[in-house]
């Protein structure tokens, strides 16, 4: 009597957990923090600042959907105008500060379809 045996099923595999959508953020939110101390220690003029953290949004929500990109890019306002322009952590809506928002958030939305329309979702 012959006995075969069948070799192991391989083990499915799963994605890496850095592609997880809430992982990302968590990672573009570190992008985010990181782009406001270098703001901050090279004492850089408001535009300056918008424009490393728009940038900062731009990269570090590149590969996720509208809904995380658009929140990212509330995160970089509340970075900008609470650390960055008033140093004390108050938000402020005075100014250009509204002007800031809407930026930095389409900047955040923009990222997020673009993303979308690549990725064919």
């Amino acid at each position: 009597m012959t006995t075969t045996v069948a070799p192991p099923a391989a083990a499915p595999t799963s994605p890496p957990i850095s592609r997880e959508p809430g992982v990302r953020f968590a990672i573009a939110h570190v992008v985010l923090v990181v782009a406001t101390l270098l703001a901050a220690a090279l004492h850089l003029d408001v535009l300056a600042e918008l424009a490393v953290l728009a940038a900062a949004v731009a990269i570090g929500g590149h590969g996720l959907r509208p809904a995380w990109t658009t929140a990212l890019g509330l995160s970089g306002w509340a970075l900008l105008t609470g650390f960055l322009e008033h140093t004390a952590g108050t938000l402020s809506f005075a100014g250009g500060d509204l002007r800031h928002l809407a930026l930095l958030v389409a900047i955040g939305l923009a990222t997020g379809l673009a993303t979308g329309l690549a990725a064919g979702r």
